[in-house]
């Protein structure tokens, strides 16, 4: 004849017990951040990195954060080589989203060797998803 026991073992409640603790900590989390978050407009910062030459042209590659919660669409970044107060060329990479609080690899292929050149890269324009 089998018996059961009414109260479960150490195991299911320890289980329980760890599993209610997480789900209430990530609703306090969530909770917390959408109470005392800034709903700012997306900040951008715009690096450059490594050049290399790619056949005839010459690729830089970049990483854009956007530091604010907000996230945006249609980020539109543009490049521009140049020497002195001579422009030299100019390239545009659009990305389709750039979610809050998040970083976004690209590259941007050039004819001129910029490391003959300066570089500035900056958003240019971007719109609320």
């Amino acid at each position: 004849m089998h018996h059961e026991t009414t109260s479960g073992h150490w195991i299911e409640w320890a289980t329980g017990v760890l599993s209610v603790l997480l789900v209430m900590s990530l609703i306090s989390w969530i909770g917390w951040r959408a109470l005392t978050g800034v709903d700012e407009p997306p900040l951008f910062e715009v690096k450059p990195h490594l050049s290399e030459a790619v056949h005839q042209d010459h690729r830089v590659d970049f990483t854009v954060t956007n530091q604010a919660r907000q996230t945006a669409a249609s980020v539109v970044i543009r490049g521009i080589l140049s020497h002195g107060a001579v422009k030299l060329e100019e390239v545009d990479v659009t990305f389709d989203y750039i979610p809050g609080e998040s970083e976004v690899r690209g590259a941007m292929i050039f004819r001129t060797d910029p490391t003959e050149a300066s570089i500035t890269m900056g958003v240019v324009s971007y719109r609320e998803p």
